[in-house]
């Protein structure tokens, strides 16, 4: 029985060792599953964040956007009453011009009369 009683302890002890080892890689499996869950919250949160992020920027450029139609609008706008005051300036200068002729027609006109007169 000696044999017998050997063989059990060592099928004991050889049982008690797997179990062993099973409850070690268990533990190690359902540590490394809780680290994993832990990245996928992570890699979760920073998708989020970065989508927070890109909505903002989209926001940032449809702003920028109407920003720049409101610019290249006032642009247009300036041109044209740039271009306004160009031709009022030159209707200015005209009528400067006629003016200065019809005093000089004036002048004569006065000389031409003193001459008359002598």
């Amino acid at each position: 029985t000696s044999l017998v009683e050997k063989s059990e302890g060592a099928a004991t002890t050889a049982v008690a060792k797997a179990e062993q080892l099973v409850a070690r890689e268990s533990q190690a499996l359902r540590a490394e599953m809780v680290r994993m869950s832990q990245d996928v919250a992570e890699l979760l949160a920073e998708q989020a964040r970065q989508t927070k992020e890109h909505d903002r920027q989209a926001g940032d450029f449809e702003a920028l956007k109407t920003a720049l139609a409101q610019h290249q609008e006032l642009a247009s706008d300036f041109q044209e009453l740039k271009d306004q005051c160009n031709s009022q300036n030159g209707s200015m200068a005209n009528l400067s011009a006629l003016e200065s002729q019809v005093a000089v027609l004036k002048d004569m006109q006065t000389k031409q009369a003193q001459a008359q007169e002598t």
